[in-house]
């Protein structure tokens, strides 16, 4: 009796020891926080960038809502006229006065696999979104089913979206940032 409740421990050891194994060491979803464009205490069609934007300034500890950047980009010079791109990014990585992250400029996204060591390595990714003509997302990384995850400011509630549906896919324009320690 004893031994085959070795034998059965044994056996349980070696099955979570292979589905260990078998997930990918890469993963990882970072804790980025939910904004909607949608909101109403700041609806806006057209503030997909800023509110992005405020989704990685929040991550990174800024005391900041999509109300509260619009009004500090206003007046800081913040925004281009750019209509493809209408954030000045570098001015919005220095939201009010403290340096939050390094702008590191324009990219395309990568696969599963490079979005992960790209957010190992102290990355944050915005994206482009095929959902409408000019739309921007932010990457929220990648789990241990190999999928990459993004937050979509168009939706109303925290909707858990996939790179490769078809609006979010590698080889999309990014801009790219690093987390300042």
């Amino acid at each position: 009796m004893k031994s085959i409740r070795a034998m059965k421990w044994k056996v349980a050891a070696v099955l979570v020891a292979a589905c260990l194994v078998t997930q990918p060491a890469w993963a990882k979803i970072l804790s980025i926080p939910f904004f909607s464009q949608l909101d109403p205490r700041w609806s806006n069609s057209t503030i997909c960038a800023t509110v992005s934007m405020a989704m990685a300034l929040a991550y990174r500890g800024a005391p900041v809502d999509p109300p509260k950047l619009i009004a500090w980009l206003q007046h800081n010079n913040g925004y281009t006229w750019d209509i493809t791109s209408p954030v000045n990014w570098e001015v919005a990585t220095h939201y009010q006065g403290k340096h939050w992250l390094q702008y590191n400029g324009v990219s395309t996204l990568g696969s599963p696999q490079q979005i992960a060591k790209d957010i190992d390595s102290g990355k944050i990714i915005i994206s482009m979104s095929k959902r409408f003509w000019i739309h921007w997302v932010i990457i929220r990384g990648v789990s241990s089913d190999g999928k990459a995850y993004y937050w979509d400011p168009w939706d109303k509630t925290p909707t858990q979206r996939v790179v490769g549906d078809g609006w979010v896919n590698p080889g999309i324009s990014t801009r790219v940032f690093t987390v300042i320690p």
